[in-house]
């Protein structure tokens, strides 16, 4: 007898749920190959920007409309290009009006540890279906204009 057989039946559920989040297919956001979705820090070193719903451009998708019907989770953000090198950003993900926090990322630019090509995983809190998305973000480095970050999501709906 197996360990899911021991488990009784009124667990079966449970495991199909399980089972039906651990193995999805994951969609891209942005979409196209001619878009880019820009994360922009403050101006001043080590000080937020204000929130930021997710957009992509020159498209003007948001990331928030991948979300309209459907709750879901972040799986991954690929951070594709810096326009800083040797240096520390910190962002947060949010959605809704009180920015509840859905993941934080802390990402050291190219030469000092991991080349820009990077993904951290994300282990998502769930984004329920109609919220905006939102990010801020803050870097060491205070210029004018203000430090970014080229990002790529990768996201799931619920129920596909």
């Amino acid at each position: 007898m197996g360990f899911i057989d021991r488990l009784g039946p009124e667990y079966g559920p449970l495991i199909d749920d399980l089972h039906f989040f651990e193995q999805h297919s994951t969609r891209l956001f942005p979409e196209e190959t001619t878009d880019i979705c820009s994360i922009i820090a403050n101006v001043l070193a080590d000080t937020w920007s204000d929130w930021t719903e997710i957009v992509d451009s020159p498209g003007g998708v948001t990331l928030s409309s991948k979300f309209a019907s459907k709750p879901g989770h972040l799986s991954a953000m690929l951070i594709e290009d810096t326009s800083v090198v040797s240096s520390v950003f910190v962002v947060e993900l949010a959605y809704g009006t009180p920015k509840v926090i859905v993941s934080r990322f802390r990402i050291q630019s190219e030469t000092n540890k991991l080349p820009t090509a990077e993904s951290p995983r994300v282990r998502a809190n769930h984004i329920p279906a109609g919220e905006t998305i939102y990010y801020r973000c803050m870097c060491e480095a205070a210029n004018t204009p203000a430090e970014s970050l080229e990002v790529h999501f990768r996201y799931f709906l619920h129920g596909e």
